[in-house]
């Protein structure tokens, strides 16, 4: 297990920008995209070179897991760059105990690749929050078709457990995706590998949509047979066995999108403006960065290229937001949220159910942590409701959540006092190491190369 996931928690002051941010920032790579394209290039039976690979904790398990599979990977942090040597659809290693810690797509992932084995039997473990995160529509799905056979060591639907593992056949496999659209994602992504006709039915409504379509594009960039979708994206076939032929070696992996709204925000938060490189005027595979949407009613110019974004607050910005859905770009809802205290009007969020389920209860800890610092809230299932009022200094609580850490990272650098002195610690900040681990870093440079 990589070694980030020791470190002892502590509690780190922010401090605001006395200036408004003036600087650059080369975002980390996609975690969405590294991981699932790790999994795509062990499927595939050639060696592949991810370029502008994310190293992080959750991609760091992701390659944990796979070495421990039996696959031949081979990292350079100065380049980053991932190497994999492709077994077309087979799984090296017949057992093995594999922990996938607190990442989401890990255990999803894994749990669909391992059905593809025939034979094999596997431990699998994650951290105490994982032990409470969905994995049972995805276990009850293969087991129902026999593709496996799963024995728990504790609470029934969660881990730890034990895989035996029967091989992936034809057939129709049903799945929920109202709880993670990594389920679906996980199966879509075994499907060009098996044999005969496969049915993927989905049932409930899907969550985090754009992921779906951002699966679809890279098994289509990787190869891979894409299915026939019927019934309005609720039905994916697959007409039999034809794998993955990625023959290009090369992938290069997009710039994090979600990882881009916090600095999309930094501007409105302290003023000036902000080049974001990486990101393209084109099409982009993560839904998410579809955030800028929103912050260009808020009061952003965003000037998009081929190579950068540059991002400045207007002169008289308007600082209040419509009402907002976020069920296709939640993992951005926190970024918004965090911010809404400085905002003129209240801020109403919604389509966020699902989040309750993944790292934390996102939208209970959020309101906790505002209501320290002095605002009011209401929250139902699918929905919060952030009533601004005068900020009061506090400390607040990450949850282990890195998007909690971030989000609130950026409400700190907001002068609160006028004195440049900080009003707000984040508690357990390198919990940011799941997906930019040196987010704080890229914070505090910003804010020294702002003074004048």
């Amino acid at each position: 297990m990589s070694s980030v996931m020791n470190i002892v928690p502590f509690t780190q002051p922010i401090l605001p920008f006395t200036q408004p941010v003036y600087g650059e920032v080369h975002l980390p790579g996609s975690k969405s995209i590294t991981n699932r394209a790790l999994l795509l290039a062990a499927l595939n039976s050639e060696i592949t070179v991810l370029q502008n690979a994310l190293f992080s904790e959750d991609t760091l398990i992701m390659v944990e897991a796979l070495q421990k599979l039996g696959f031949s990977i081979q990292i350079n942090l100065s380049e980053k760059t991932i190497s994999i040597q492709g077994k077309g659809g087979r799984i090296p290693s017949s057992t093995g105990t594999i922990n996938v810690g607190n990442a989401g797509t890990v255990a999803r992932f894994l749990v669909a690749l391992l059905s593809l084995k025939e034979g094999g039997e596997y431990r699998l473990d994650g951290s105490e929050s994982m032990r409470k995160r969905p994995i049972n529509p995805l276990l009850t799905a293969l087991e129902s078709i026999g593709a496996i056979e799963v024995h728990y060591h504790g609470e029934f639907g969660h881990f730890p457990f034990t895989l035996k593992t029967k091989g992936l056949k034809s057939g129709i496999v049903k799945i929920d995706a109202s709880e993670s659209g990594q389920f679906l994602s996980a199966l879509l992504m075994v499907g060009p590998l098996v044999p005969g006709g496969f049915i993927v039915d989905v049932s409930g409504e899907i969550v985090s949509k754009p992921f779906i379509t951002m699966t679809l594009a890279m098994i289509n960039e990787f190869g891979g047979m894409l299915p026939q979708v019927e019934q309005r994206g609720y039905r994916y076939i697959f007409n039999g066995h034809n794998g993955y032929h990625f023959r290009e070696k090369y992938y290069l992996i997009e710039p994090d999108a979600t990882a881009a709204s916090y600095f999309l925000v930094l501007p409105l938060v302290v003023g000036g403006q902000i080049t974001l490189h990486g990101l393209s005027r084109g099409p982009m595979k993560q839904g998410d960065i579809d955030f800028s949407y929103i912050v260009e009613k808020i009061g952003l110019i965003v000037r998009k290229t081929q190579k950068f974004w540059f991002v400045e607050r207007a002169k008289k910005p308007l600082m209040q937001v419509p009402e907002t859905d976020f069920n296709d770009i939640s993992d951005t809802f926190l970024t918004l949220t965090a911010i809404a205290p400085l905002l003129r009007t209240p801020t109403y969020i919604k389509g966020i159910t699902h989040t309750r389920l993944q790292e934390t209860d996102r939208p209970s800890a959020v309101a906790t942590e505002l209501k320290k610092l002095g605002q009011i809230i209401k929250q139902t299932s699918d929905a919060i409701l952030i009533r601004p009022q005068l900020l009061q200094s506090g400390v607040i609580e990450t949850y282990k959540d890195h998007r909690m850490a971030m989000s609130f990272g950026i409400l700190g650098c907001f002068d609160l006092f006028e004195n440049g002195k900080s009003w707000m610690s984040i508690h357990n900040p390198h919990c940011c190491s799941k997906t930019f681990p040196n987010f704080f870093d890229v914070l505090d440079k910003l804010r020294m190369r702002s003074v004048k």
